[in-house]
């Protein structure tokens, strides 16, 4: 093997990649651990240690060192099932969005082409200006846009005289700017949420949001959080030399009511806490080094302690004030003082104690800055703003019509500029002439964005704000006016909640499912091909161990639909050591030397593998593409584990097999028992041909009269609604619950045993067409009061939500995915093999494999006694199974044009054909055979999740293995047979 050395140095290096990746993991572990033993039960205090230690090294490298919230980021993430949390897809309010450009224009067929395009849009894949495009086409086709949408803040863009596909565009242009801004927006809001590994992201071009937020215990608040309305304002603010005195007079009076026990001594349960505020901060601006400095040196003149100092000075140890080299304090601006981001909520507490307020001035109130500072963003500015008698801002952002990211003529810095309109621009001139030589803050939700300082009065509404912007800040910044005038809602289209009980029990049912899976292929192999089995399972651990590696590197989330994909990788996996296996051992057989043999079995077996995988493969990233959450985690580990697979079966095990056999030491690739399975197996597979069309029918046609009869269960990812996982105190009937609900909800939803006789899962489509902020809650407590009459001891373990657009577009995603999938099969097996043909074969034997499928679930639908619901994860199982049988019709076609070039001569075409089939026999019932088996356990013991999944699966698998050998090529004879004549 010409390779050999990059064979080793790839699977070293990959060993040591997924080594270092995978150690983070153990790291955050460990110091959770300690943290849960510290604890010993209180939360508060758990959390509070975590804090303390957040931006403390915690794993040194040598050449690098890492803090615990430096591993967090880099461990292996865990999805929303196994660790529990909430998933919530939110949608940009478009229709308000092009009212409120149109300066709420009351133009009657604008307004009916707005609420036309809303509608369209719940089935729609176009774009939501598109569609209002089209609309206003047809109710008004010779209207014009720009005198709806031009006006003096947009003066520049768009004109009177523009036409209707300028303004459309201008109008597109806005729409990407609002979504950037929500994306923004909400970014920070999820902050507030305290939780580890938040996240969030936009998909493109539909103006969506899918943010995740792991262990999330108020489903509520964040909802009312995420699709409240940015509110920007504009503060007028006290100096800082002022505000810091009101910082101290407030230390002054907590350290007389002696507050110290509480919050104050668990904010510095490590004493190196202030310290380390004034690490985190470090490097952040020249002001905040010096008065590190200045501090350290009045601390070490009164020879005062960290701990003392905390004790006398409760806040004020916490607060960095804003000074120079001599300690005394900056005069000008809001900025009152820096600490580290962990201190934020105890600060918060303090000065919200009502004695604190009471010696405070009314007007006044402090607000942190968006985005933290220094190294590793580890610290945050203080502002102290001045609210006005009635507690409001001095003014609402409301008022700003324009805002853009400019560059100075005269510095050539970057900067921002803003107008304000005919209202605005009195207000604005009232308050800069009052706050000449002062800051005036601009605050979005709460947090001060920016606090320039005012130099002169200006008249006449235009400003520019400059304060070395880099062209990232002056953009967010323009962004956030922006948001003033364009207050658009984000509403929820989609959300998933999983308790902690659920995701624990994920956890627990996938690992065993993975575990015992991987037990059985181990001693299979070994069982079925004596010592090269141990190689095969060698290959088999190092392909797990390579995925997981992967996941970390990549920063994906390992689900349960994840879990599944490893456990359905190991038993696919084995198909690659498999083929080689058996074409070594037909070497072997024809009197090669056991050197000679494994060379030819694993350069003849390549090519099949390659085929196959590729294939497999195709299907994985289309799952990818058109699949979201559990779909998409399934996909990737199919992806990687079918690239891992494929690098350790035809390379690593042969690496390994050589340099065995070069310690002396003898492969063997069979038992006496197995050396001649299946070897002397003729069957008449073309002559019998038309008896498996007949089967194949006789079920099809049964299936398509239940399908046309009975139906399919629908998921609540295919039509639309509400999905509850409750768990009741004792079993109760089906019926009762569903009556129950029935008499609140207006209509009887669907209600299905979950597992065990005391769970159930609830369907319901009760107001999901409403877009009211709180709908989801009072569906929620709706269900809850039907539940309450047949049990009043009842839990949700989890909940899902799926507005109609959503459902819409993973229906048509699902369709898409399938037909490309077979198209571009198709033709990967038209290139291939040359002859259309086998393409034919093959696309007639996967749309039989997904028919069968589809009858079977169709048929058994009621009658199994677990949910079997056509969803997205149904959809995944089609395109697995059609990965699996193209995999397996590969290796067939493979076979069938090697006898065909070696015996064309010799026998007919049938004979020829009915061998090559035979050949290949103990290959395909060993692969489909270890398959089953994996899949067999993921059906037991991965939970009532995937079973639905896994049962396709295992039908999928059968029917799969059978049409390869009885009906893909069968096909292609027949159709050779139509060519010749």
């Amino acid at each position: 093997m010409k390779i050999k050395g990059a064979v080793k140095f790839f699977t070293i290096a990959l060993v040591i990649v997924s080594l270092f990746q995978l150690s983070f993991s153990l790291v955050t572990y460990r110091v959770e651990q300690k943290a849960k033993a510290f604890a010993n039960g209180d939360l508060e205090k758990e959390r509070a240690f975590i804090d303390s230690i957040g931006r403390e090294v915690v794993f040194n490298i040598g050449i690098k060192k890492y803090t615990y919230l430096q591993c967090k980021a880099h461990e292996l993430n865990l999805g929303l099932d196994l660790q529990g949390g909430m998933n919530v897809t939110l949608e940009l309010s478009q229709d308000e969005l092009l009212r409120g450009l149109s300066n709420n224009n009351t133009d009657a067929n604008f307004n009916k082409a707005v609420a036309m395009a809303a509608e369209a849009h719940k089935t729609s894949q176009k774009d939501f200006v598109e569609l209002f495009g089209d609309a206003y086409k047809q109710v008004d086709p010779n209207g014009m846009l720009a005198a709806i949408f031009a006006n003096s803040s947009n003066k520049e863009r768009i004109k009177l005289t523009s036409s209707n596909a300028e303004v459309l565009q201008y109008l597109k242009v806005e729409t990407d700017l609002a979504i950037e801004r929500s994306f923004k927006v909400l970014r920070t809001r999820i902050d507030k949420f305290g939780v580890t590994q938040p996240n969030i992201q936009k998909l493109e071009g539909t103006g969506r949001i899918i943010i995740e937020l792991p262990g999330v215990d108020n489903p509520a608040r964040v909802r009312k959080l995420l699709q409240g309305t940015a509110k920007l304002e504009f503060y007028q603010t006290y100096d800082n030399p002022v505000a810091y005195g009101f910082l101290s007079q407030a230390n002054d009076l907590l350290k007389k009511l002696k507050t110290t026990t509480a919050s104050a001594d668990t904010a510095v349960t490590d004493t190196t806490t202030a310290k380390n505020a004034l690490a985190d901060i470090g490097g952040a601006k020249a002001k905040t080094d010096s008065t590190s400095k200045a501090k350290k040196d009045t601390t070490d003149k009164n020879k005062m302690t960290a701990e003392q100092f905390q004790k006398e000075n409760p806040l004020l140890a916490l607060i960095m004030p804003v000074a120079d080299e001599k300690g005394q304090l900056s005069p000008n601006g809001s900025w009152c003082g820096t600490a580290a981001i962990r201190d934020t909520a105890k600060i918060n507490a303090m000065l919200a104690r009502p004695e604190v307020r009471a010696i405070i001035p009314s007007d006044a109130k402090f607000a942190w800055e968006y985005k933290g500072i220094g190294e590793n963003g580890g610290a945050v500015r203080l502002h102290a703003l001045k609210a006005e008698r009635n507690g409001d801002a001095a003014m609402s952002g409301e008022r700003v019509i324009q805002a853009n990211r400019d560059i100075s003529q005269v510095t050539g810095q970057v900067e921002v500029n803003m107008a304000m309109d005919g209202q605005g621009t009195t207000e604005w001139k009232n308050l800069t002439k009052q706050n000449v030589g002062h800051s005036i803050a601009i605050v979005l939700d709460n947090l001060v964005y920016s606090s320039p300082n005012v130099q002169n009065e200006i008249p006449n509404g235009r400003s520019v704000i400059n304060g070395g912007f880099t062209d990232e800040e002056a953009l967010d910044l323009s962004n956030v006016l922006k948001s003033g005038k364009l207050p658009a809602t984000t509403r929820i289209v989609e959300e998933a909640v999983v308790g902690p009980t659920l995701g624990a029990e994920a956890i627990s049912q996938g690992l065993w499912s993975m575990i015992v899976a991987t037990i059985i292929i181990l001693i299979f192999m070994v069982l079925y091909y004596n010592n090269s089995g141990y190689i095969a399972d060698f290959a088999v651990l190092l392909n797990v161990f390579f995925i997981i590696g992967v996941l970390a590197s990549m920063g994906a989330a390992l689900t349960l639909p994840g879990i599944a994909g490893i456990v359905l990788t190991i038993g696919m996996a084995v198909d690659a050591n498999v083929l080689i296996n058996e074409r070594v051992k037909d070497e072997l057989q024809n009197a090669r030397s056991l050197k000679n043999a494994i060379a030819d079995g694993y350069q003849h077996a390549s090519s099949s593998i390659i085929d196959s995988n590729l294939t497999t493969l195709l299907a994985g990233f289309v799952m990818y593409i058109f699949g979201t959450g559990p779909v998409q985690g399934f996909a990737i580990t199919l992806i990687i584990g079918i690239l891992s697979s494929m690098f350790t079966a035809v390379l690593f095990t042969r690496v390994v097999t050589e340099w065995w056999m070069d310690k002396g030491h003898e492969v063997k690739y069979a038992t006496a028992k197995t050396m001649n399975a299946f070897k002397n197996f003729h069957y008449d597979w073309v002559g019998n041909r038309k008896k498996f069309y007949m089967f194949s029918g006789a079920i099809i046609i049964c299936g398509f009269i239940s399908m046309f009869t009975k139906g399919f269960t629908l998921g609540v990812d295919f039509k639309g609604g509400y999905t509850y996982v409750v768990q009741l105190s004792k079993p109760v009937e089906t019926t009762d619950i569903r009556h129950s609900l029935e008499t609140v909800l207006g209509s009887a939803p669907e209600v299905k045993k979950f597992g065990t006789d005391n769970k159930v899962k609830i369907t319901t489509t009760y107001r999901i067409d409403d877009i009211t902020p709180t709908v989801a809650d009072e569906v929620q407590a709706k269900v809850v009061e039907g539940l309450t009459k047949v049990d009043d001891k009842t839990t949700i373990l989890s909940s899902a939500k799926v507005g109609p657009t959503i459902a819409n577009d993973v229906k048509t995603g699902s369709f898409w995915a399938v037909i490309i999938s077979l198209v571009g099969i198709g033709l990967y097996i038209l290139v291939r093999f040359r002859k259309i043909q086998y393409t034919i074969g093959a696309i007639i034997a996967l749309t039989h494999d997904v028919l069968m499928m589809l009858s079977f679930y169709s048929i058994f639908d009621g009658i199994l006694p677990f949910a079997m619901e056509v969803d997205q994860t149904f959809i995944a199982a089609i395109l697995t199974i059609i990965g699996f049988s193209i995999n397996d019709t590969v290796v067939v076609f493979d076979r069938i044009r090697e006898f065909l070039n070696i015996h064309k001569r010799e026998e007919d075409t049938a004979s020829i054909i009915n061998n090559a089939l035979n050949n290949t026999l103990n290959r395909t019932i060993i692969t489909s055979l270890t398959v089953f088996m994996v899949t067999l356990v993921l059906f037991i013991f991965g939970g009532e999740v995937i079973r639905g999944f896994t049962f396709s699966l295992l039908v999928g698998i059968i029917f799969g293995t059978y049409s390869s050998l009885a009906i893909a090529t069968p096909i292609v004879i027949d159709f050779d047979r139509k060519a010749k004549k």
